[in-house]
């Protein structure tokens, strides 16, 4: 019987080289750039979030109370501890959106040098802004379904409804907003979901199974988008009614499943401009309506 021979020193060592001339290709191809300019971008707007924590803290009943002088202190720590918290957001969702198809292509062409997108981003921009306005105007009608139909007269702070916060606090924090929870909620949880449920059920190619994976994941960046602005609710309430968390999570989870479409078809760039655009909307232009109007009947 013939023995079987023992593999050579060699085998471990072209194991090795394959794996080292692979990581280096990865590492080479990865957009660095990209991922550093949206980092920096989304924590270093952290300060612009906290103009408009004062004024909501002013008018909510529930909220701490926040003293003097604490404005710039406030802002290093919550710059410091958002930058940790969007480190891996930003260039592990990156390599995650890659892998899906998706990612910040126009970031991508500019600053490291990637293929250059089939449609100009002027175009990708104008359908942007049209998304935002459609968002807008959907979480118009679904707070004014349940503030006239349902009853539920509380305060809508991700509508900029009843919560009596200027115009241009709103403005900043719709500002960082736009760039801080596409780059967690979509560019990170949503490619997130999309690779690991593409991976457990082996889809590689395109197809009707491959679009329902994609919708779930997308969905599942809007849940938890959602969740995450339910906290907003209990400085109003130290108790809030079930149906205020429902208008929240179907305000937010709606708007979250719309951006993230945006995400997938247009890059996070489109993502960023239809939630700015949204949240302009909602947050600068609704309390600016509201005053005008006040003043005319007053």
């Amino acid at each position: 019987m013939a023995r079987l021979s023992k593999p050579g020193p060699f085998v471990p060592y072209k194991i090795g080289k394959l794996a080292s001339s692979w990581l280096t290709r990865a590492i080479r191809s990865f957009p660095w750039k990209t991922a550093l300019v949206l980092w920096l971008s989304a924590s270093l707007t952290t300060p612009l979030l906290v103009p408009y924590l004062f004024g909501l803290f002013e008018k909510a009943p529930n909220a701490p109370v926040l003293p003097d002088g604490v404005g710039w202190v406030l802002a290093r720590r919550l710059t410091i501890r958002h930058g940790m918290i969007l480190l891996i957001p930003a260039f592990v969702g990156l390599w995650l959106a890659r892998r899906v198809g998706w990612g910040a292509p126009y970031l991508e062409c500019a600053l490291d040098r990637a293929a250059k997108p089939g449609m100009a981003f002027g175009q990708v921009a104008r359908r942007a802004a049209v998304a935002g306005i459609w968002v807008a105007a959907v979480l118009f009608a679904l707070e004014a379904m349940f503030y006239y139909g349902l009853n539920v007269t509380a305060p809508a702070p991700e509508v900029h409804a009843r919560i009596g916060v200027a115009a241009w606090r709103g403005g900043l924090a719709t500002l960082r907003a736009a760039l801080a929870e596409e780059v967690f909620c979509r560019l990170f949880l949503q490619s997130l979901l999309a690779v690991v449920l593409l991976t457990l059920l082996r889809i590689r190619n395109a197809g009707p199974a491959r679009e329902a994976m994609l919708w779930l994941a997308t969905a599942g960046g809007a849940f938890v988008f959602a969740w995450l602005h339910l906290s907003n609710q209990e400085v109003y309430a130290a108790t809030v009614p079930p149906l205020v968390y429902l208008r929240t999570m179907l305000l937010t989870g709606t708007a979250g499943i719309l951006l993230g479409r945006v995400f997938w078809k247009g890059g996070l760039e489109a993502a960023i401009l239809a939630h700015a655009v949204a949240g302009g909307i909602l947050q600068v232009l609704r309390p600016l309506g509201e005053a005008v109007w006040a003043g005319m009947f007053r």
